[in-house]
This record gives C-alpha cells, sequence and structure tokens, in this order.
C-alpha cells in the first residue's frame, strides 16, 4: 500500500496555478454576488441634483383657515387685491416644497382661498386646492408646477418665495422664522442683500 506521506512533493509553482485561477475565479464571483445586493443608493453621488419625488397625493387642509390668524403681507404697489397666509398651515415638507394657504381678497370684497405650494430649487408654484362657498376643500385635478414670474403686479408667488420661504434656492427650514419674517414690519417681498435675483 502506497503512504501519502511518503510521496514526492511537486517542485516548482507550475502545479500551483490551476489552483491560483480557480481561487481568483471564486473571489470574482462572490465580489459581483456582493454587487447585485447592493442598494443603488450606496453609490449615490452626494453632489449630483437630488431628483423632485413628490407623493402621488398630497393632503389637503383637514379645515378652512382661521382669519383671525392671518397675515397680510405687501406684494406690490400696482396690485389692488391683498393677499394674507395662515400661518397655522405653513408646512416645511421634506421633499423640498413649502406648504401654505393663502387668502386673496378683491377689491369688492370677494375672497378665494388656495392651498398652495413653492420650490425653492426650482422658484416654481403649484395649486393643490381651493376652498369652495361651503368651506370644503377641492383638490386640483390640474396641478402643475409653473414658474414664478416677478414681473406682473400680483407676483404674490415671488413675494412670498423671497421675502420668506426660499433663502437662495434653498428651503427656509424654520417655521418660526417663516412667520416672523411675514410679519408687516419685517416683510419686503424681496431677497435679503445679496441673495440671488430670480
Amino acid at each position: 500500500m502506497t503512504r501519502f506521506d511518503k510521496l514526492p512533493l511537486p517542485t516548482g509553482i507550475g502545479w500551483f496555478a490551476p489552483l491560483l485561477v480557480l481561487l481568483l475565479i471564486t473571489s470574482m464571483i462572490l465580489n459581483l454576488s456582493a454587487c447585485a445586493g447592493t442598494t443603488p443608493d450606496a453609490y449615490e453621488d452626494p453632489f449630483a441634483p437630488k431628483i423632485f419625488k413628490e407623493d402621488a397625493v398630497v393632503p389637503l387642509p383637514a379645515k378652512p383657515p382661521n382669519k383671525a390668524n392671518l397675515i397680510e403681507f405687501h406684494v406690490s404697489q400696482f396690485s389692488v387685491f391683498k393677499f394674507a397666509i395662515d400661518p397655522d398651515s405653513i408646512r416645511i415638507d421634506p421633499d423640498g416644497v413649502t406648504r401654505y394657504v393663502l387668502v386673496i381678497t378683491s377689491p369688492n370684497g370677494n375672497q378665494q382661498v388656495n392651498f398652495e405650494g413653492i420650490r425653492c430649487e426650482t422658484f416654481q408654484f403649484a395649486l393643490y386646492g381651493t376652498l369652495n362657498t361651503s368651506s370644503i376643500w377641492q383638490a386640483n385635478q390640474r396641478k402643475t408646477w409653473t414658474e414664478i414670474k416677478n414681473t406682473e403686479a400680483n407676483r404674490y408667488h415671488g413675494a412670498l418665495a423671497q421675502g420668506a420661504f426660499c433663502n437662495n434656492k434653498s428651503q427656509v427650514k424654520n417655521k418660526a422664522l417663516i412667520v416672523d419674517l411675514l410679519q408687516p414690519n419685517k416683510f419686503t417681498g424681496k431677497p435679503s442683500s445679496g441673495a440671488h435675483q430670480f
């Protein structure tokens, strides 16, 4: 009977080459399997622009605005309408949209109440719904994001964005600060000194 401990050991590295190739292939397969199970977020570029993802349905306010708490703000010397915002309705949402309830009063006293949102990053606004005459919120089925224009007399979106909601193209995250900036003695409807002009 042949004893294995008496067999001559191979010399050189030639005999070891096939084993090295096998180990290398096994390692590659294991690495590919690990990559396949890795989520895409693990390789996300932290400096790349964020993709805007909004909920399919944005819930409307639960009730009409409290008119006793409305904060009126100046828009333009050429506007004949009055604009006020319900501070309790302001929502600084994590998707980068600041949502709020706005009350627009015409010269004859008629009012329109809107639930809207402003995106500072793109300087856009959207109308989510309006309050009907029965004080019931109705969703806007044709909601779209629209560029805010600063050349209109009733430029209240621009006034809100530049005067309170946005710091350059960044969303102001502090609700107390927004409410403070909306106060009549502080609100200008314009960006602070040195801020970006949209």
